[in-house]
């Protein structure tokens, strides 16, 4: 075990050195040693809670004894209660606990305004703080009440088991395989998407080995010009889907073969009539894919053949989902309320894994079939489709051990509750599917606010989760499938009625920002994660959050690196990611401003920009992306949130920044270094 100094606890903890070191001598730091005049502690040690008299735990915000963030931690992979259901970019949990304990004691009161996948507030709840989680997305808030279980496990295990035992005796034979020679249970099948050539009308199977480049696939036919340059997937009319490979589970040998397939070798499935049993099922998810959708035109999803919603699933996995949701209605009423949830949570979570989106990949996650991982509708053009039942299976257990982790951590006398007066009352926690824009809190309740907004394009939250508000939309009676109108996004594309631009994004932001403040208590801190370095979304940001009354307190930015492991997922690949988050620490009210806001937006910018660069390069020769970005990005909002600031008190015009580019920052960065190879050197 190591030691630090007062100093190093007082940034890590955020109090001033003077008060860590009056509670290492009351004796309230386990492990502190008085060694001759200094004071030494263990670098594990976990900040007290401060028993000081009512007025400064009242207080203690107003009088800035909290200093904003100064340490990072190594951000660590999800905890079991986080693999149970996908969600869209889920920050590091001991990361946001590492937050909650540097800005809140037990029984303070967290507002998080976007709470997403859930972690604020379960690792607010785990700590016996009192989290109010809101979002506008009904999937974010089905997800982060399910985690949140502190019941009887064994209940739980009883009724997963004895619905997957009736769903077996019912559907096993869906995916029953026949040879001539073999007959198993398939656990997935790999099909090829073939489509007719624009140019002569051949069938194009969209096989590897017939990939000229990304999205370019020759033709077959030789006398064909696209037979020696290729032609583009999307301009090829759809045709339909063949099967390539399949993996099953033998009768003969009860061993998994991988097997491959040709037309010769095909095997044979029970046949059903899909569409006669979709008509007889009273509750389906089925419409046509909105035209006003980003998706839409960023995925192309027409031109691939997506046209309804039933056509992300191959027949008979659309068709078996829906008995199977239909079994799960039938449900409701029959078991406890909290059972019933938990059922439809697992079918839930089990859509992931049982659409077109999924693929099988021999070098990636051992060969087994991998789902969803981009944020976007990202149709392969071999995609698998797997045993719904075996997934359940899987799903199950993961759901398993995630409520046995859940119970372990959240207290058992935790409770979920309706309203704010009920939160005085009890160990508790509320989670709102609204806008936070208007929200049911009294003026300056809320200790802290730590979230995680949208950022910017990122991510488009609401067309993606209609994989499975499509069907919680049915289960509980909600009036739409889809919640966009008060997303805060910015849309990639402005071809269509009703895309949002920065300055929508900026607004939508400020009418959160605002309502938070309300909530604040004076002097309280608003802190979020944020990664875009697109100017024109990270300007509007900041513009947000001044607007709404937050100003940026001194070493009030941190850089919090991305987990390990996930840095080589598909949307953290692309060239130029920062690849991590900056922590941002903004203090409800006023400051001084020590910037000439008159110079104007570009020159704060290169000014910004040339200081960094003058002090980077004093002590290196080369730095990668990442680290330019942070060092750049951190100068510059120290300088553009004074100008912000200077222009309202000033009352002067922001500079438009709209003609600006999205590679505006990198392409001032080139003005004065070179980069090759993601390394930036000088000029």
């Amino acid at each position: 075990m190591g030691y630090m100094s007062a100093k190093t606890a007082s940034e890590l903890w955020g109090l001033t050195k003077r008060r860590v070191l009056v509670l290492c001598k009351e004796g309230r730091v386990p492990g502190a040693e008085l060694v001759g005049s200094t004071w030494v502690i263990p670098d594990d040690a976990i900040k007290p809670e401060d028993g000081r008299s009512l007025r400064y735990q009242t207080e203690r915000k107003t009088i800035m004894e909290i200093l904003p963030l100064k340490i990072s931690i190594k951000a660590e992979r999800h905890t079991a209660q986080y693999q149970m259901h996908k969600y869209f970019a889920r920050r590091p949990y001991n990361v946001f606990r590492h937050i909650i304990k540097h800005y809140t004691n037990k029984g303070d009161i967290i507002l998080d305004c976007f709470c997403g996948g859930g972690v604020t507030i379960f690792e607010s709840a785990a700590l016996g703080r009192k989290p109010i989680g809101i979002d506008i997305n009904p999937l974010a808030t089905f997800i982060t009440r399910m985690q949140m279980f502190n019941g009887e496990i064994g209940e739980l295990k009883d009724f997963y088991r004895r619905f997957l035992l009736t769903l077996e005796k019912k559907y096993a034979d869906w995916y029953t395989v026949k040879f001539d020679d073999d007959q198993g249970i398939a656990l997935w099948i790999e099909w090829v998407y073939t489509v007719k050539c624009p140019e002569c009308g051949s069938i194009i199977e969209l096989l590897e080995i017939n990939k000229a480049t990304n999205g370019v696939y020759y033709c077959p036919n030789k006398k064909c010009t696209g037979h020696k340059n290729g032609v583009k997937r999307v301009l090829c009319a759809p045709e339909s889907s063949r099967p390539v490979r399949v993996n099953y589970k033998s009768s003969k040998t009860k061993k998994t073969r991988i097997r491959e397939l040709t037309m010769d070798n095909l095997p044979t499935l029970e046949k059903y009539n899909f569409e006669h049993i979709i008509e007889t099922l009273p509750y389906k998810p089925e419409f046509k894919i909105p035209d006003d959708w980003d998706r839409q035109y960023e995925d192309k999803l027409q031109e691939k053949g997506v046209i309804r919603y039933s056509d992300f699933f191959t027949d008979r996995n659309y068709t078996l989902n829906c008995l199977i949701f239909n079994e799960i209605m039938q449900l409701k009423g029959k078991t406890g309320s909290q059972l019933n949830e938990y059922i439809y949570f697992l079918f839930s979570s089990s859509l992931r894994y049982t659409n077109k989106m999924t693929r099988v990949t021999d070098n990636w996650e051992g060969g087994k079939p991998t789902a969803m991982d981009k944020h976007a509708f990202w149709l392969p053009n071999q995609y698998v489709e797997t045993n719904i039942l075996d997934v359940l299976s899987q799903r199950a257990k993961a759901i398993i051990r995630g409520c046995e982790y859940s119970a372990n951590n959240i207290p058992t006398d935790v409770v979920e509750v309706n309203n704010f007066e009920d939160m005085k009352l009890h160990n508790s926690y509320m989670v709102l599917n609204q806008s936070a824009s208007d929200i049911p809190i009294p003026d300056e309740s809320v200790d802290v606010i730590i979230t995680d907004p949208p950022y910017g394009s990122n991510v488009q939250y609401a067309e993606l989760s209609t994989i499975w508000n499509a069907w919680y939309a049915i289960y509980n009676k909600l009036d739409s499938f889809i919640y966009k109108d008060e997303e805060a996004v910015v849309n990639r594309k402005s071809n269509f009625e009703g895309s949002k631009t920065v300055d929508d994004y900026e607004e939508l932001l400020y009418g959160v920002y605002l309502e938070g403040a309300r909530t604040l208590k004076p002097g309280g801190y608003l802190v979020f994660t944020f990664n875009n370095k697109n100017i024109k979304v990270w300007v509007a940001m900041l513009k947000a959050v001044a607007r709404a009354g937050f100003y940026l307190p001194e070493d009030g930015i941190l850089f919090q690196d991305y987990i390990e492991a996930y840095k080589n997922t598909a949307h953290l690949r692309f060239s130029g990611n920062i690849q991590g988050d900056f922590i941002y620490s903004f203090r409800k009210g006023t400051t001084e401003i020590d910037v000439d806001g008159s110079k104007g937006f570009s020159v704060i910018i290169r000014e910004s920009i040339d200081e960094t660069i003058k002090k980077l390069f004093r002590r290196r020769k080369s730095y990668s992306t990442p680290e330019l970005y942070q060092k750049v990005l951190t100068n510059m909002t120290n300088k553009l949130m004074q100008y912000i600031l200077w222009c309202m008190t000033s009352g002067t015009e922001i500079e438009d920044i709209s003609s600006f580019s999205n590679d505006y920052l990198e392409n001032q960065l080139k003005e004065t270094l070179v980069c090759e190879d993601g390394i930036w050197r000088k000029g």
